[in-house]
């Protein structure tokens, strides 16, 4: 969260760096993806996704076929924030394919977990629900409590989809409990327990949790 001085170092690389594909693939793969994760926080998606696409090319370049892989799953989730479902799942689909080949779990996770998220907007509720299940029990595995927590809210969101508020509200509150380990996260899994108890008629308590997520932003 410390951007202004994420944003001084940006600087610097920027002005030492006009064109990052002049470099060494591996320095330009890391640079590129650098700018991917700045877009990302100031909301810039176009940018975010050309930032991604130029870091997965220089890091294929370099041989590195393991943070080739972590990039296409990162493409996945930058697709899906655009809107491109069918382009997300089809990057999703052959991140966790290669990542499974090659042994890569923590990718794997990531790959499935964002999956699941993509299956549920394209209306494959069921399939959303299994992905997002293994996801969950795949960073409880791997002693991932921050993962463990955002799979749980995702799989919130997909009960909320599904109608099964009382199962939505039972995955937000468990993503809350995971989420003590990274307090800024609980309010996207605030707002999910929100919108289940404003479907379940507990609109009091809705605007409660819905008002502890806002408190967090605004901190």
């Amino acid at each position: 969260g410390r951007t202004s001085a994420a944003d001084a170092v940006i600087a610097r690389i920027s002005d030492a760096v006009a064109d990052p594909s002049s470099l060494a693939p591996q320095v330009a793969a890391a640079i590129e993806l650098l700018r991917a994760i700045r877009a990302a926080y100031t909301g810039d998606l176009a940018a975010c996704l050309e930032g991604f696409e130029a870091s997965l090319a220089a890091f294929e370049r370099a041989g590195d076929r393991r943070n080739a892989c972590a990039i296409r799953s990162n493409l996945g989730f930058a697709f899906a924030e655009l809107g491109d479902f069918s382009g997300a799942e089809e990057a999703l689909r052959a991140a966790h394919a290669t990542a499974d080949r090659m042994g890569l779990t923590d990718v794997a996770m990531v790959a499935l977990h964002t999956l699941g998220h993509v299956l549920a907007f394209r209306d494959q509720l069921t399939e959303a629900r299994h992905v997002e299940l293994r996801a969950v029990e795949g960073f409880r595995a791997l002693g991932d409590p921050r993962m463990e927590g955002v799979a749980r809210m995702y799989l919130a969101e997909i009960a909320v989809l599904s109608r099964d508020l009382a199962a939505a509200e039972a995955a937000a509150r468990a993503a809350l409990t995971a989420l003590e380990v990274a307090p800024p996260l609980r309010a996207a899994a605030l707002a999910v327990l929100a919108r289940s108890l404003i479907g379940l008629d507990r609109a009091d308590e809705a605007v409660t949790a819905a008002g502890e997520a806002h408190a967090i932003l605004e901190s």
